[in-house]
Formats: C-alpha cells, structure tokens, sequence
C-alpha cells in the first residue's frame, strides 16, 4: 500500500435499492432478481457483469448485458426489454447464491414472457388526445364564428395549479401521493387535473376506472396498477360516498393501501369534489357509533385543493395579456360577472338563462332530471324516467297546453349546446362495445345539478317522480333512492326500490326492509324478512328471528336461527347459545359454544369460562387460565382480566393487567383506573394515571376530574400538561383547556384555548362560542359564531341568528336562520329540527317578536304550539308532515302526537302505519311486499 493510500477512505459499494412494483407477473420478476442478488451477497455491478460474461464464454452466449441494464433489470420498477438479459442475471446470480440456477432461469423466462403479456390497467398519456373522454368540460364557441382555435382555451395558471403541480412533482421523483380538487361546478377542477398530467415525465400512464360502475371498476384493477401511474377519479364522490354498507369503506381502503410508502410508486390519484359531497366525506359523525366514512376521512385527509369561485386580480391580469390569442377569452372578460370566468366558458350562464327561460314542457324535464339527481339517481338518466316523471311538475292547464309532440320539442331545447358547450341534458351515445338501451339516456349539466341540490335541497320532487323511479331507476341505483324514499317516509316506494336487492339476496338490505315493516307495526310480515335475511346470512336477524322465537317459546326453533349464526362464526349467537345451554344447566355443552365465543374476542365468554373454571377447580387454577388467556389473546382481554383478578380477591395481579392496558392504550374505565391505581403510593402507578387521564379520549369527564381534586394532583396533573402544551402539541393544549374548564376555571381555561383558533375549524370555533356565552361574554360569542358561520358551519349560522334575534334584527335573523337551513340541507334529528322550527315560525310571521328565546327548552314545541293557537290544528299538522317529508323522525313523531291529542286517532293511525307522500299528504294505504321463505309456524 502506497503512503497515499494510507487513511484513505474506501467507498463501500452501494447495495441497489429494492424497486417499488405492484401486484402482478411484473412484481413477482422483480421479487425474484432481487432475492437472488441479496441471496448472492448483493455483488457490485462491476462484479456481476465480470460473471455474466464468464458465463457466457461457459455457454456460448452471444451476447450480455452491460452495467447500466443490469442495474435496471433488478432496481427499476419498468419490464426489462430483453428476455435474454433476464435470464443471464437470473443464472449468474443464482449460482453465486448457491441456488439452481436452471430452475431460476426457467422461472425469470416464464415470468418475463408472463409480466410482457400483462397489461397493467390505463394507457400512456402520450396516447391521449381528447380531453372530453376525461370529462373536461367543452368550452363555448366564440360569438363570431370562423376562427380556428384550439379544443380548450388557453390556459391560465392560478395559486391551486402551484399546489397541484407540487404534488405531481413529488410523484416524478418517486413519492405517491393524492390531490383532491374541491370546488364547485365549472370552476376549472378538471381542466386543471389535465393540464397537470400533461406535464409528467415521459412514461407516465393514466387509468380512469368506470364500468361496470365507479367503485367495482377501481376495485377489480387496483391490484394490478403500476408505477408511474395517475389515476382519474373525476367526481371521486362516485367512488367513495356510495351507500351504507356499500363499496366506498372498501375503495377508500384500497387507495390507502396503493398510496402507502413501499407499496406500489410511484403513483398519482387525482381527484375531483363539489363542497357538499367532501363535507360529507369528512365531516365526523353527529351520532356516536356511526361513522360510514372513517376510511374516506382517513385518505382524504390534508389532500384538499381548493378551487376559487372566481379569478383574482392577478389571474386576471394573465387572463387580459393571454385573451388576445382566443377570442373565446375576450367573450368571457367582456361577459363573465364577478370574474366567474372558468363557469362562462363552460357554458354555465347559457344553461342558467336556458333554464330560467324555458317552456313548461322542458323545464319540467330538467326539473325533473334535477330531482332524480340529487334523490340518487346515477349520470344515466332514462328518457322513459323523464317522459313519465314530467307531468308532476305541471299544473292541468301547463299539461293540458302541451302539443302532443311535447316531449320531442322540450328534449330538442333542452339537449341544444350552449354556445358550443353541452346544454342542460346531453344525450349519452352508448359505446361501440356497450348493450345499446332502448331508449336514449340523458346526463344533467353539473351546474345545473349543483343548483338542485342548493336550490331544491328540501324538496322530495312529486309523486308521479317517485312512481317512475320505481318503474325506471336502473337497478345499480336503487338502494340509494330506497334509503332516500324511506328517510322521507315514503314507505310504499321504499319497499318496491328495495325489492330488487331482497330479491338478489341482499341480506342487509333485508333486514332494512324488515326493520321497517316492524317500525311501521308490520309484525307478520317483518318477522317473514327477517326469516329470509337470517337465511342470507344476515347475523343481527339471526339474532332478532331467535329472539322473537324465544319469547314466543318456540326454544328448538331459537336454537336452530342461532346454530346458523353459530355456524358463520358469529361470537354473538356463540355467546346466546351458550346462555341457554347454561340456564338448562347444561354446562358441559355450553363449553364450546363459549370458547368459540372468546376466540372471536369476546370479552364476556372469556369471563364466563373463568367463572366456570374457578368453580370447578378452584380460583387458583383459574386465575392462572386467566392469566395466559389474556396474554395470548391480546389487548381486548387486559381489562377483563384486570376486572375478573380483582373480583375474585387477587389485587396485585389485577394490577398487572390494568397497566399493561393502559400500555396499550386500551380502553379502560377511569373508575377501575381510581380505584387501584390509586391504592399505590408508587410514584410511577399514579403518574401512569394522570398520563391516562389527560390523553384518555373517553367521555368519563367528571370521575377524572373529581378523582384528580380528591387526591391533592390537580396542580401536578395540569402542571404535567402545561409543559406538554408548551412544547407545540395541540392535543394537550385542549385537553389543558378543558380539564381547567370542568374544574371552573374558565378565564384560565379559554386563555389556552384562544391559542387554538387561529385556523379555520368551524367546530373548534363554534365551541369557544359556547364557552363564551357560559361565562356571559354574548357578543364576543357572536363574532366567534360568525367566523365560523363564514366557514359553513350550521349550528353557528343559527348561533349567529338567535344574537341578531335578540337584538331586534328579525330580518337578519330570518336571512341567518334560512342559511343554516340550506346549510343542513336535510333535518336530521331533534338537534337540527330546531332551525326548521325558529325558520317556519319567523316565514310565517307567527309571533315574530319573543319568540324564540335561550330560555326555551324545545323550539318544535314553541313551533307547534303557535301554529296550532294561531292557525290551527291542520296547520300546525301541515308543518310537521312538511318537515318529515323532509326526512325529520322527530316531525312525524311529534304530528303523530298532535294528532292523538286532538282526538283524530283515525288519522294518527294511519299515518304511523302508512307513512306519507310526496306534498305532505297522508299516504295511501298499500299492501307490505311478501318473499318466497320458510314459514315459522
């Protein structure tokens, strides 16, 4: 070694990176180049291309790969070009690793063969030159006429295009990610998503999964998806807010999955919104225990985009030095109101006028098209659905005034472009390779849907729309318009929509049907659905059929439901059957059923099988079970054993178990925590309970705080939580607000929560504006309601409301409540009824002055109760169907009642039996459907 070489620093050479590949023969190449190099100790290329071409001498190979393909044949995620290549490094490697190399050639031959038949789903972007076959809006043609101008108008860039080419500029370089473009109808969300791809490197592919339907589409090819792809979910409500129990939870899984680091990339998922669906999407749930859109909350979370309503200054003044080149863009300067530019060109203000403008006939079609739409109806709109649904938007002397050739002139009017763009209804040209419909179908234009949904929000739409949904909704639709209908309390639509998935042996949608058959008092015929949904499998009937057989004592019957459930591995009727063995002491018997039970999680089996074991060999045997049962079952078996140690006189060891709980950061309840931990003067069991209690997300609040206060560490608790908050975590910071807010220190309290609000959560502000009235701060609490009425939340714009009430600023107030209203879109419950309640009372002029105050417990009853003292009964009736029509379960409820009251028990009968239909009205009596199944005699 020379004196240069001495302290030198020798590179180690850099072992290639394993390449990110999906699902597939392609993947399954790359698995197997690269466990042979690792099995051959990761040679240098240097190394590997010395060996291939010792080989080739050996085996008289006319050529070999050099160092760069070899390099991509094992790190990159692409197919390699040459099969030969392949099988070289295949060979050489194998025989370093010491494995067979004749089987390791054989199987990169057929896999390569294999992967370059395989066709991942999607095209190159390079092959694509349409951007309407990816549902970019057309643009309106210019007013003059004879110009030869481009398919889209010159683009101009504004702020979201920056944050989305970030986006895809991390995908380039090897980082999957999503965006999601949020905004309303022609706003430029999917011009934007096209420009953007266009500008990925060489290589990239795009996929726009859409048949059979969104969801299944995306479902059946995500496996197969490869690097350097975008995929297309324009509109991706369409993928992700399906109905209940439906494939959206399972989309929105699979795309975190594809989106996760080392899973398949890089890939790019673009997607599109309107407002009203990502509020629906990812919104917390009101009700505890419901939440369909955890998964979709989860993958959209921090990729929303936001697309203005209108250009700013500045895109304005790149929009004037690029109009020279388009005419199309001095159209819209010159035209477009309060810089709504991207909706001009889309043709949107055309279709507004179009529609505002047009004859009974068609407006009546678009009318139509637009309840259909918003009720649940997919893009695919039957013309049969509109000739039949039309006449419920006229009145006789509109119907009896139409030619009889009315439906071709409203449906020429209606589907004629708008200045080149598509007019309001565009007929949908089937593909080549598509079964042709008999007659066309129609797809509604997205502003003129969007103005439905906000225009029409509480309306149901007739009933001659209902009777030709039945007749003509397609069968991948009408679930979502039964749970719609039955929302309503149209029962009789409801029942025939639903039937097509009871038919299918759709076992959920079963019971749905039988939950309301029973609701509505239809004893016999929901028992008969419940049979049927039992017999599809649907565990929580299985449940209900022998529960019902239980207490008809029919107990071999009962028994025979909760085998089958037994049988689908259901804990639940496990656990039933087991009861019943045991009340008829039949323990021996009950055995199994429980330890099926406890295999499935759960918790009260594994209790009950100490229990027996304790009395049959004693609590020292027992407790020893418990003790390697909970070990080997895991978390969901800490707190049991815990509980069940404790009880049975073995504090110590129940000790064991609640720390390895809270650990886990299982759910424990505090009291348990107080009552043990707390027998302990070992300095760490008590900090393990003050940690618990100021990260516990439980609801326990007061046992917490008063445990805290009786033992003298509520200083120590808070202290523990102000250094936590003061080193940046947001989460201690609130948790510090509020625990000084239970112990009544409110000044303290909101100090530290003032710090959180500098962003724009509507619901943190709206709970510092509660906080603020409890410690009589009202008009600091109306600018908080304010800001967050301004950011869309409905509770504050009724917050904002009652202040301006209060001040004598009815107008206002009514304007406020109104948009709380709009808001909402739909009452949901007693909590939201109370805005329906407050609007009706002020748009009726009933008691304008005082009558709505804070110190009113039950706004619906002020409601009712002034309607009927100053308009009567049937008025005050009239609101309350109004108000379930618009799907409220406290209205029907509450005129269900009102009727009782008055002595009209005829009419509170059938309503409760009959439900109602649209208008408001009583429903008609109708029959209960029947279903072939076994009869419970």
């Amino acid at each position: 070694m020379s004196r240069d070489d001495i302290g030198r620093k020798v590179r180690r050479p850099r072992t290639l990176e394993r390449p990110k590949v999906g699902v597939g023969p392609l993947g399954e190449l790359k698995d197997l180049l690269y466990h042979l190099y690792m099995g051959a100790g990761a040679p240098t290329l240097d190394d590997m291309a010395l060996h291939i071409e010792q080989l080739a001498d050996e085996l008289d190979w006319n050529a070999v790969p050099a160092r760069d393909t070899i390099r991509r044949c094992i790190a990159s995620p692409d197919l390699p070009p040459g099969q030969h290549d392949v099988v070289a490094i295949a060979r050489s490697l194998a025989r370093k690793a010491c494995w067979d190399e004749g089987d390791a050639a054989t199987r990169a031959r057929d896999l390569w063969v294999k992967a370059h038949m395989h066709r991942p789903p999607g095209r190159p972007i390079s092959q694509l030159s349409d951007p309407f076959e990816l549902e970019v809006h057309r643009a309106i043609a210019p007013l003059a006429g004879g110009e030869d101008l481009p398919t889209l108008p010159v683009y101009v860039e504004r702020e979201h295009d920056v944050e989305l080419a970030e986006v895809a500029s991390r995908a380039a370089s090897g980082i999957s990610g999503l965006a999601v473009l949020v905004g309303d109808s022609s706003t430029g969300k999917t011009r934007a998503c096209w420009e953007v791809i266009n500008k990925l490197p060489q290589g990239w592919r795009l996929w726009h999964p859409i048949f059979p339907g969104h969801a299944e589409a995306l479902l059946d090819g995500v496996d197969r998806v490869a690097p350097h792809t975008v995929i297309w979910l324009n509109d991706i409500q369409h993928y992700l807010l399906t109905p209940p129990g439906d494939l959206g939870p399972q989309v929105a899984a699979a795309l975190r999955d594809l989106l996760r680091e080392g899973k398949v990339g890089p890939v790019l998922v673009l997607g599109t919104i309107w407002r009203h669906e990502w509020s629906q999407l990812t919104s917390s749930p009101v009700q505890a225990g419901m939440d369909p859109h955890a998964q979709a909350r989860s993958l959209l979370r921090g990729s929303d985009i936001e697309i203005p309503e209108s250009f700013s200054a500045a895109d304005m003044v790149q929009l004037r030095a690029k109009a020279g080149d388009d005419s199309r863009l001095r159209q819209a300067l010159q035209r477009a109101e309060c810089g709504m530019i991207a909706q001009y060109l889309a043709g949107a203000p055309v279709i507004l006028e179009r529609y505002r403008h047009a004859l009974p006939g068609a407006k009546a079609l678009m009318e139509a098209a637009m309840d259909a739409r918003r009720l649940g109806l997919g893009k695919a709109i039957p013309e049969e659905l509109l000739e039949a649904a039309a006449p419920g938007y006229l009145g006789d002397p509109q119907w009896d005034a139409l030619s009889e050739d009315w439906l071709d002139e409203a449906l020429a009017y209606a589907t004629a472009p708008c200045l080149g763009a598509p007019g309001p209804l565009t007929r949908i040209r089937p593909r080549p390779d598509a079964v042709a419909p008999q007659r066309p179908h129609y797809r509604l234009a997205d502003y003129l849907e969007q103005l439905g949904r906000e225009k029409r929000v509480t309306a149901s739409g007739p009933k001659c729309l209902w009777d030709a949904l039945v007749l003509y909704a397609p069968h991948s639709d009408r679930q979502a318009l039964a749970d719609e209908a039955a929302e309503r309390f149209f029962y009789e639509p409801a029942l025939k929509l639903y039937a097509d998935a009871v038919d299918s042996g759709n076992a959920a949608i079963t019971r749905r049907v039988a939950d309301l058959l029973k609701e509505v008092g239809l004893r016999e015929a929901a028992i008969e659905h419940y049979v049927v949904a039992a017999h599809q499998g649907d565990l929580q009937s299985i449940q209900n059929v022998a529960d019902w057989l239980r207490q008809a004592g029919a107990e071999d019957m009962s028994a025979h439901f909760l085998e089958i459930g037994v049988e689908l591995g259901d804990e639940i009727s496990q656990w039933v059957r087991a009861e019943e063995l045991l009340a008829k002491d039949e323990t021996e018997a009950a055995i199994p059923y429980l330890t099926m039970a406890m295999t499935g999680e759960y918790t009260p089996a594994f209790r009950k099988l100490a229990d027996i074991m304790a009395e049959q060999e004693g609590i020292p045997n027992a407790a020893d079970w418990v003790k390697r049962q909970a070990r080997e079952g895991g978390v969901s078996f800490f707190r049991e054993a815990g509980e069940w140690l404790r009880e049975n006189g073995l504090p110590d060891d129940a000790r064991v178990f609640y720390r390895e709980a809270i650990r886990a950061q299982s759910e424990v309840k505090i009291s348990w925590l107080i009552h043990f931990l707390s027998e302990s003067d070992e300095e760490s069991r008590i900090d393990d309970l003050i940690h618990h209690i100021v990260t516990s997300d439980s609801d326990e609040k007061h046992p917490e705080t008063e445990w805290l206060v009786r033992q003298g560490l509520v200083e120590r608790a808070l202290e523990w939580l102000r250094k936590w908050a003061d080193s940046g975590a947001a989460e201690a910071a609130k948790t510090l607000s509020h625990t000084l807010r239970r112990l009544g220190r409110h000044e303290e309290g909101f100090a530290y929560y003032r710090h959180l609000l500098d962003g724009d959560d509507t619901n943190m502000l709206r709970h510092a504006a509660q906080w603020l009235k409890e410690m009589g701060r009202v008009d600091e609490a109306y600018e908080l309601d304010r800001r967050a009425a301004e950011g869309g939340h409905p509770d504050a714009m009724s917050g904002v409301a009652h202040w301006l009430e209060m001040q004598g600023r009815y107008p206002e107030a009514l304007m406020e409540y109104q948009r709380a209203v709009h808001a909402i879109g739909r009452a949901k419950g007693s909590r939201h009824l109370s805005l329906w309640a407050i609007s009706a009372i002020l748009e009726r002029g009933v008691g304008m002055k005082g009558t709505v105050k804070s110190d009113v417990p039950d706004p619906l009853e002020k409601a009712v109760e002034l309607l009927t003292r100053d308009q009567g009964v049937p008025t005050a009736a009239e609101w309350l169907l109004e108000r379930a029509e618009a799907g409220n379960p406290v209205a029907l409820k509450r005129a269900i009642e009102l009727f009782m009251s008055q002595g009209m028990e005829e009419r509170a009968q059938r309503l409760r039996r009959y439900g109602i239909e649209p208008g408001g009205r009583i429903a008609s009596a109708w029959e209960p459907p029947s279903h072939g199944s076994e009869a419970v005699e």
